[in-house]
């Protein structure tokens, strides 16, 4: 009985996180929700995963870094204004390209030392398996950062307990380019 209650509660916060309810946006009544917006502080490093078994379209075993735009509105990224670094004095270390991020979407770069080409994104630095912090910047400004140590296990991830929340965590099933949610949160918890 335990699990059918949370799973059934599980289901019902991925569809709230993931935007699939209604919502009441009758206070921007006035905003054009239709244009895009152009550099939202609502980006933001969601989930990352510095010991991947998860394989970019090569093949290979890559890290990788999970961006997540918390509003309700597409985010325009123009390039040159948002970048991501393992280095807080090398901003530029990865510059993201021209792209567009739905709202409440998902932007997955590997992190494999390759170029970025036909619409996937590939920084040019890897993640440490020893820990390290990871930044996001807007404009050369520091915008979102999380930091972790060694304690990440081979093949999990570490990410938001909901996208977007303040809350992080360790993830048995990382979910690169998807929603988090509580089913990765408890999964050691259940087993």
């Amino acid at each position: 009985m335990r699990y059918f209650f949370l799973i059934l509660f599980a289901a019902g916060f991925l569809s709230c996180a993931t935007g699939d309810t209604e919502k009441d946006y009758s206070a921007a009544a006035t905003a054009d929700l239709s244009e895009p917006v152009e550099d939202s502080s609502e980006l933001l490093i969601n989930e990352f995963s510095p010991k991947s078994e998860d394989r970019n379209e090569f093949g290979e075993k890559a890290d990788w870094i999970e961006l997540y735009n918390a509003s309700d509105r597409e985010i325009e990224i123009t390039s040159g204004t948002w970048s991501l670094s393992d280095d807080k004095t090398k901003p530029d270390k990865y510059v993201l390209p021209d792209t567009l991020i739905p709202a409440f979407g998902h932007l997955l770069i590997w992190c494999d030392d390759r170029d970025s080409k036909d619409g996937t994104c590939h920084s040019r630095f890897k993640l440490s398996g020893n820990g390290e912090t990871l930044y996001l910047f807007k404009n050369g400004e520091p915008a979102d950062e999380i930091s972790y140590d060694e304690d990440v296990k081979k093949s999990f991830s570490y990410g938001r307990v909901a996208d977007g929340s303040v809350e992080w965590d360790k993830f048995k099933h990382p979910t690169p380019g998807h929603s988090n949610g509580l089913f990765n949160h408890y999964a050691e918890a259940l087993q």
